[in-house]
């Protein structure tokens, strides 16, 4: 009984407990997911949705940097492009950011140190008891009961909404205050760009696209009876209102139609039209409006004075060395397009960093730049239409890169070739050289060994009648490799060849024997010597034994240089010595004779 007691108290104990944090939750869920309240903080992972659920608010991070803003997107959008940003300006470091209701009733964003950005810093609260909503409009309020102290449709973006009003306000005050949508400096920063959408200050009827603190240019204007826009089908889906007092001048548009549509300036100065039907976001395509379309509502855009016109056309790759670069962060891409449209010769721009700051400018021909344009995951914008795709011309490419390789192998081919032949051609040359002054050569290379020889007979003024020297390979050329037709004859002691051409002896006839003489031996042999070596030559090979010289004289004459030598004569291998050994090489009868050799035991 006890027990159950027990169980019976802590069960009324456990069940206020629980209804205490059921009542808390409760009280917690039953605000709005779309309001926040002072006390309230709202983290890197949380969002305000509009009751709708058109609209979502809360932080997000901006391209490849690590800096966060807060930001309200259409809830359905994947890729959670914003159409309105707080701190556009003062971005956060990190994602420790909160957003809150301070103590005096005004919102602010704190980063990690806890340093305060106003968010509603143009018009302040004035009591701690506001909330702040996010409406199915895009509008975010900031609410003192009933009475709204601030919205952000008064300080718009880049995002021309529906509700949203542009122009000026506070007229005829000091208070004077201007309404206009202003880009983003590259699609991923964020920060003030180049180009602002609103009334002409002077020309109140003129809806007019500025870059910078210069007329870009004229986007529409109000006739007193409707809206003449520069794309060519937006009378027709929407329902633009001008109003003009004393005290304001602005432009407004509702969709005609049952889905929302939007503006949006992007940083390249283009003005986008969205729509949105159920779920799905998509580009609206209007045409520009042109002297050939044009009709009632349309504003005519005045021609280009560049050739190619100033329209750039996107493509994905890496700019190669650009002639001009302009690192400045304050920079974006509709300042680069800027920098070549005013400039004929500009062929194109790109970024000069991943986050679209800073400019390259490319001038000179634009098929040049199109072959130079490498990979990259970058993008550059180029001038007018491009004339053939990319992929084209990358075929194009590999199609030169495949005729040069076979033009080249086969004019290496061709070059081999006409080598080979031209080396055939001096090898049969000189083959035939060869063949020709054969016997020339022969006493040329035999000169030449007697001269060596020679000149070791005499040392130290002592005699030396050791017999030259001629090596097996000396000789064998000498006699064209033992040819049978320098062959004399045949004795005891082998065949006898001949080695000196028969031109010598007619040369040596005729008083013309330097001729002889190889170029080559001007330096080291003189014209004596060689005289002296050519009437030896000549008289050893006399036909009469008696004649010719034995070697002691022959060494003799070489080394003494003997003053009176006997004038030879004609040779023994003549004309008429050859024709009487081809008689004898008749066929003729020999008579067997048995010869016996006799040897000691």
């Amino acid at each position: 009984m006890a027990a159950n007691m027990r169980f019976m108290i802590k069960g009324w104990v456990f069940s206020p407990l629980l209804l205490v944090i059921f009542c808390t939750f409760f009280d917690w869920f039953s605000h709005a997911l779309d309001t926040i309240i002072p006390g309230e903080k709202l983290m890197d992972n949380d969002t305000l949705v509009s009751a709708g659920g058109v609209f979502e608010l809360g932080f997000f991070q901006a391209g490849v940097s690590s800096n966060y803003y807060l930001g309200i997107w259409f809830k359905n959008d994947r890729d959670k492009k914003p159409v309105w940003v707080a701190n556009r300006e003062i971005p956060l470091l990190d994602s420790s950011g909160l957003l809150q209701i301070r103590y005096d009733g005004n919102l602010c964003i704190l980063d990690r140190r806890m340093i305060p950005i106003i968010v509603n810093y143009g018009e302040l609260a004035t009591n701690g008891n506001t909330t702040a909503t996010i409406l199915d409009s895009g509008n975010f309020v900031l609410r003192e009961g009933e009475k709204i102290v601030w919205q952000s449709f008064n300080y718009p973006s880049d995002t021309f909404l529906p509700g949203m009003k542009l122009g000026w306000f506070n007229l005829n005050t000091h208070q004077l205050r201007k309404q206009f949508i202003v880009s983003w400096l590259s699609p991923i920063v964020p920060t003030t760009g180049a180009f602002a959408l609103g009334l002409d200050k002077i020309h109140l009827t003129q809806f007019t696209l500025w870059r910078r603190d210069g007329v870009y240019r004229q986007v529409g204007f109000w006739d007193g009876q409707s809206f003449r826009f520069f794309l060519q089908s937006s009378s027709i889906s929407y329902n633009f209102s001008y109003v003009s007092n004393e005290n304001e001048t602005y432009l407004t548009f509702d969709s005609k139609e049952n889905y929302t549509q939007w503006f949006v300036v992007e940083s390249s100065g283009q003005i986008v039209e969205f729509s949105m039907s159920g779920r799905d976001i998509s580009i609206v395509n209007h045409s520009l409006c042109t002297s050939a379309n044009d009709s009632k509502g349309c504003l005519i855009s005045g021609p280009s004075m560049c050739s190619d016109g100033d329209t750039f056309t996107e493509i994905n790759g890496s700019m190669p060395n650009s002639i001009l670069v302009n690192g400045s962060v304050q920079m974006g891409p509709s300042d680069c397009e800027i920098m070549c449209r005013s400039n004929c010769s500009c062929t194109a721009f790109a970024s000069f960093r991943n986050d679209g700051t800073g400019c390259k400018i490319y001038y000179g021909e634009k098929d040049g730049l199109l072959d130079m344009i490498g990979k990259g995951d970058g993008v550059l914008y180029v001038r007018g239409d491009i004339p053939t795709k990319p992929n084209h011309r990358r075929k194009r490419r590999l199609l030169l890169a495949v005729i040069g390789s076979v033009v080249s192998l086969v004019v290496l081919i061709v070059v081999t070739l006409l080598c080979y032949l031209q080396w055939r051609n001096h090898k049969h040359k000189g083959q035939n050289e060869r063949s020709l002054d054969g016997m020339s050569r022969s006493a040329e290379l035999l000169f030449s060994q007697l001269v060596n020889s020679t000149s070791k007979l005499q040392l130290g003024g002592k005699k030396d009648y050791e017999l030259p020297l001629f090596s097996f390979s000396t000789i064998a050329t000498a006699t064209g490799n033992f040819s049978a037709a320098d062959k004399l004859g045949e004795g005891g002691f082998g065949p006898v060849y001949k080695v000196i051409s028969s031109s010598a002896w007619d040369l040596w006839q005729e008083g013309r024997g330097l001729e002889l003489m190889d170029p080559t031996l001007n330096i080291s042999c003189s014209m004596a010597e060689l005289l002296l070596y050519l009437q030896v030559g000549l008289l050893c090979v006399q036909e009469n034994a008696e004649d010719r010289p034995n070697m002691s004289d022959v060494v003799s004459m070489l080394s003494n240089g003997t003053p009176t030598l006997p004038a030879p004569k004609k040779p023994a291998f003549s004309t008429h010595i050859r024709a009487v050994d081809a008689d004898l090489q008749k066929p003729h009868s020999l008579d067997d004779v048995t010869v016996s050799e006799i040897e000691g035991r």
